[in-house]
């Protein structure tokens, strides 16, 4: 077997690994190879930095890296790792970050970032194998809105493409793929919910996967948050939210009363050098 750079590796053999690596996991992936090219580039990913393992010219492992400069620090975040089911127990995982590390500490990468889903315990025992410590746990909802407000509420509607850094709030409390950095350049729409003439809240929506980026009540008043979930059930009564930060209890308690199922919930997993 042999690690070795992603950059000149066509991007079609990438996915079909990915499909294959990901075939029996906990949540199911579209198969589009558009989703993902979409995906990994605004994730940032970053080929050359990038490795596979290959095994008689054959991609059976992978770990995709999306570089970025966040909050001052330059980051390296695990934008997909996967094994092939007839090579795993082979280590193939730790074997690509010793390969990986001393080059992304040489390239200026302060710390490496990913998320794992808090069931898949091989996994989890891997990344701290290589030196990963858990530092968040993230809830992921999904479902029908069930309960919200019946209020007589304003929506408006405008492209993310559209819109400034300063029309966001709490940005920091997102994980990677929902942050300022990664959508601003999406397909998302960004809505505001007004009551009684007062911009109160806002979201942002995925068309195409129907699910929340971003949701935040901007004014503390009876009844926002679901006035909030009113807007979002008018867009799309069927969504999927994910990466909720689980010490955001306001939050969190909002999202139990509309019905929306918590069915799997993730960790980030951080390395410092």
């Amino acid at each position: 077997m042999e690690v070795k750079s992603l950059k000149n590796t066509d991007i079609e053999v990438i996915i079909d690994c990915f499909l294959k690596a990901f075939s029996n996991h906990f949540v199911d992936f579209p198969d589009d190879p558009d989703y993902f090219k979409n995906r990994w580039t605004l994730n940032k990913v970053d080929f050359s930095l990038s490795y596979g393992m290959f095994y008689k010219n054959e991609l059976v492992g992978f770990i995709l890296n999306a570089i970025d400069t966040r909050n001052g620090k330059r980051i390296a975040y695990n934008a997909g790792t996967g094994v092939i089911p007839k090579q795993r127990g082979k280590k193939i995982t730790k074997t690509l970050y010793e390969h990986a590390l001393p080059i992304l500490k040489k390239e200026g990468v302060e710390q490496c970032l990913l998320e794992v889903i808090t069931l898949n315990e091989v996994a989890i025992h891997s990344y701290e194998t290589i030196g990963f410590t858990k530092r968040k746990k993230y809830r992921c909802f999904s479902g029908e809105i069930k309960t919200c407000s019946e209020d007589d509420i304003l929506l408006q509607e405008m492209k993310v493409k559209d819109i400034t850094y300063e029309q966001l709030q709490n940005d920091q409390d997102y994980s990677w793929d929902y942050r300022w950095e990664t959508i601003k350049e999406s397909n998302d729409l960004y809505y505001t919910v007004s009551f009684e003439d007062k911009v109160e809240s806002y979201f942002i929506f995925n068309p195409a996967s129907k699910q929340i980026v971003q949701f935040e009540v901007l004014q503390s008043a009876e009844s926002a948050w679901a006035r909030l979930f009113q807007g979002i059930k008018q867009v799309s009564p069927t969504i999927s939210i994910n990466n909720v930060d689980e010490n955001l209890e306001e939050k969190i308690e909002a999202l139990k009363q509309t019905g929306l199922k918590n069915a799997i919930n993730q960790y980030e997993m951080v390395l410092d050098f």
